[in-house]
């Protein structure tokens, strides 16, 4: 039997004292082509000596996993670091690459395998970033017993599944973090000067960075580059004033920061998909 249907029928249960599942899951088709889809899910409770530990990454290629602990404590090992991950906390795992996790004392936890396109681009825009510990984030804690709740209907419905792991993964990107005090202290000064002509150098130098260092900072910590994120403060402004005011095109051009009236309708249509008189109409008399 292989290393894969042995975790999923619960092989690795040395130490587990109960459990919900493990409830095995064929997605449709159609769930594997287009939608995020769960393959296997479980709630566990555990104590010493419970451990899962993944060398021959080989069968896991392209599959996910989501945590949540419960109650208690988990150690994991991922990508060269160890953490402890206790009630509350979600964990993001990429399960083609070695991992271990185990408990030192009794731990409840829930867990979800799943694969899809989408997978990948949230573990990007997630943990290669920020890491796979997400802490207190209990949010979306009760979609895991959600995802259990259907796993266990006749048929399940791979679109309610799918919607289940979109809010989970959703929800780990709301999460309150510390960003780096240079780029926090940057978007403040943005956003109190977006309006006024502002190059990057003047950005750059007020947080004493280089403007090289401080662009791919900048990038890094917001996923949007410095002057994309002017644009959209800028272009976010003009909109309000379109839908609200009768101000001229070309005033509100220059109110909210751009050079030009034509660099304005160019950046609107651009980002927007089309011209600001095109977008005032849509709000005319509605």
């Amino acid at each position: 039997m292989d290393q894969i249907l042995k975790e999923k029928l619960g092989y690795f249960d040395k130490g587990i004292i109960n459990k919900r599942g493990v409830y095995l899951h064929m997605p449709s088709e159609f769930a594997k082509e287009h939608l995020l889809h769960v393959l296997w899910s479980a709630n566990l409770t555990c104590r010493t000596p419970y451990e899962l530990l993944r060398k021959n990454t080989d069968p896991y290629t392209g599959i996910y996993s989501v945590i949540n602990i419960v109650k208690g404590e988990m150690n994991f090992n991922y990508e060269g670091e160890h953490f402890v991950a206790s009630e509350g906390d979600k964990i993001f795992l990429y399960s083609g690459v070695p991992n271990q996790y185990w408990t030192t004392s009794e731990v409840q936890f829930e867990f979800i395998h799943f694969s899809g396109d989408l997978a990948e681009v949230y573990y990007n825009l997630l943990v290669k970033k920020v890491g796979p510990h997400f802490k207190q984030s209990r949010a979306s804690s009760h979609l895991f017993s959600s995802v259990l709740n259907e796993l266990e209907q006749e048929i399940p419905n791979d679109h309610k599944l799918a919607s289940y792991l979109l809010s989970i993964l959703s929800s780990l990107t709301k999460q309150d973090r510390v960003i780096n005090p240079a780029i926090k202290e940057a978007k403040y000064f943005i956003e109190k000067n977006y309006k006024s002509n502002l190059p990057l150098e003047d950005i750059a130098n007020h947080v004493g960075l280089s403007r090289y260092h401080f662009s791919r900072l900048f990038k890094q910590e917001l996923s949007v580059s410095p002057h994309q994120y002017i644009i959209n403060l800028r272009l976010k402004f003009a909109k309000q004033s379109l839908m609200d005011t009768t101000e001229s095109i070309e005033n509100i051009a220059f109110t909210c920061g751009f050079s030009t009236p034509s660099h304005f309708i160019e950046c609107f249509r651009k980002n927007v998909g089309m011209t600001p008189f095109t977008f005032r109409t849509l709000f005319i008399d509605s």
